[in-house]
């Protein structure tokens, strides 16, 4: 909507009706607008594939805590574990 927003720098403010006269003889259509939409789906498909790679990172995060029996507080470690891990108690 560029040039609806230079008409209305372009005039004063005393002589609106000169705008609103434009805008019916112009037709611009304010409706839709085709590289707002283009922009809004892009926005749309980037936020969607963020909260993908958010969730997957969720869930390798919790898969790794629970196949990872050195990072599970509540279980006690053998000492085979402690050993191989290199941590000797």
């Amino acid at each position: 909507m560029p040039s609806l927003s230079q008409k209305l720098w372009s005039t004063p403010k005393e002589r609106a009706i000169e705008v609103l006269d434009w805008l019916g003889k112009t037709k611009v259509r304010c409706e839709y607008n085709k590289s707002a939409k283009k922009y809004h789906n892009e926005a749309r498909n980037a936020a969607r594939k963020a909260e993908l790679q958010a969730e997957q990172q969720r869930i390798s995060y919790n898969l790794e805590k629970l196949l990872n029996p050195m990072n599970q507080p509540n279980v006690v470690k053998s000492r085979s574990l402690t050993r191989r891990r290199g941590n000797v108690l």
